[in-house]
């Protein structure tokens, strides 16, 4: 049974102290030269995201495990299958309109969860919400309206804006997520989740991010 909010108490440890700003800036330029030489993007996303430890948590994978392993336990789903990702795993944005921008005290923690069974739960709610969409905030609806343009074909569902409305799982998820900002390491950060339907759904999408990058990067060469 999952537990309720005030429970969390694994995620209150204070095992780690935040990354110091110098290492923020160090990180910047290391990952963008190994990305403008990276030949194999599928290895590269193996190394620094996916069997990572997370740049926020300063190279401290015991840690990382423990919070990892609590809030998946919270979440009721595998370890494997809940992930950090963007600029708290990486160091650095590779979003195209971030132009690898540094994790910084404004940056959230995005977090990755790979479950056909929820994945499939937030497509029948987007799918069936109809006339009550319009109950929702209109950033909700926004996103809702992209979910099903952009992403749910790529087994995507980025849930920031709806998690709570979701049925058998938001409230409780929202809850968890919540606590697992609090962590000393996180300092409060607001922490947001997409679900993936599958691995290959989180590799691909990611992958296509990295080879995005690189290629801005490599324009930048020959233009400069």
């Amino acid at each position: 049974m999952l537990a309720l909010a005030g429970q969390f108490t694994w995620a209150r440890s204070p095992d780690v102290v935040p990354v110091p700003e110098s290492r923020i800036h160090a990180c910047m330029p290391s990952f963008r030269d190994e990305l403008r030489a990276a030949t194999d993007l599928d290895h590269l996303l193996s190394v620094t995201l996916f069997d990572g430890t997370p740049f926020v948590f300063g190279g401290d994978r015991e840690a990382y495990l423990r919070w990892k392993n609590g809030l998946a336990e919270d979440l009721d789903v595998d370890p494997y299958s809940l992930l950090m990702v963007g600029s708290a795993a990486l160091g650095i944005s590779i979003g195209p309109e971030k132009d690898f921008r540094p994790f910084s005290e404004n940056s959230d923690i995005d977090l990755a969860v790979v479950s056909q069974h929820h994945f499939d739960i937030a497509w029948r709610f987007m799918r069936n919400i109809d006339s009550k969409r319009y109950a929702l905030d209109d950033s909700a609806q926004r996103q809702i309206m992209r979910n099903a343009r952009e992403y749910v074909f790529l087994g995507v569902i980025p849930t920031d804006r709806f998690l709570p409305r979701l049925p058998l799982f938001g409230p409780v998820w929202t809850d968890a997520l919540n606590v697992a900002g609090e962590a000393a390491v996180l300092e409060g950060r607001e922490v947001k989740m997409r679900l993936y339907r599958d691995m290959d759904a989180l590799r691909g999408y990611h992958k296509k991010g990295l080879q995005d990058s690189q290629r801005r990067l490599l324009t930048k060469n020959k233009e400069g």
